[in-house]
């Protein structure tokens, strides 16, 4: 109700939804661990991997969500030209940008979530790394709806236009797969939640 008059939607993804070497890697330590390679299941070898397995299985959640979020972005736009709605829905990632929200993984060792919070090589302040969001949402001349604005360097840089929500080069070494994974994530997500979303 609130968009009635027009708006825009801006949907907060990440750099993580595009590594898709961190979903590989996950899917093969999954598969060790159903082996007693190590020593058996009580075994340091075994428990370790076990540990980084966990932890990555938190990055690759974290991952495929701000994934969604992009194919939520193309489905908001396709949904609101079908109904001739003045609203479109842009998204943005804030980069490499030092925030708290490693603190909260308790599943990845404390020294990395620690690196990740601190490190000053190649990352920015919270504070910059919000302006892909306040451009995406702001910026009306020139951020058109579907579009992606990221840091001009994917981890740092000033916010520029990096391509659409489902084709940015931040995507270039694991591609959305467009129209179908968008139809396919609206229709679950409506099944999941009970109710249609128009």
């Amino acid at each position: 109700k609130n968009l009635e008059g027009g708006g825009r939607i801006v949907n907060v993804s990440s750099l993580a939804g595009a590594v898709g070497v961190f979903y590989t890697c996950q899917h093969w330590l999954e598969r060790v661990l159903q082996y007693e390679w190590f020593g058996g299941f009580e075994s340091l070898p075994f428990q370790l991997l076990r540990s980084w397995s966990i932890g990555l299985q938190t990055f690759v959640s974290y991952g495929a969500s701000k994934r969604a979020n992009l194919l939520f972005t193309d489905a908001l736009n396709q949904q609101f030209s079908e109904r001739g709605m003045d609203i479109d829905a842009t998204a943005a990632h804030p980069g490499y940008s030092r925030t708290t929200i490693f603190r909260g993984w308790s599943s990845v060792p404390s020294y990395i979530r620690k690196f990740f919070a601190t490190n000053q090589i190649a990352s920015m302040s919270s504070d910059v790394g919000a302006l892909s969001q306040l451009r995406a949402a702001l910026d009306l001349e020139h951020v058109k709806g579907d579009a992606y604005v990221g840091p001009l360097f994917g981890v740092v840089g000033r916010p520029v236009i990096v391509g659409t929500a489902v084709r940015s080069f931040h995507h270039l070494s694991w591609p959305l797969l467009g129209e179908e994974s968008t139809d396919e994530l609206w229709k679950t997500s409506e099944k999941a939640i009970g109710w249609d979303y128009f």
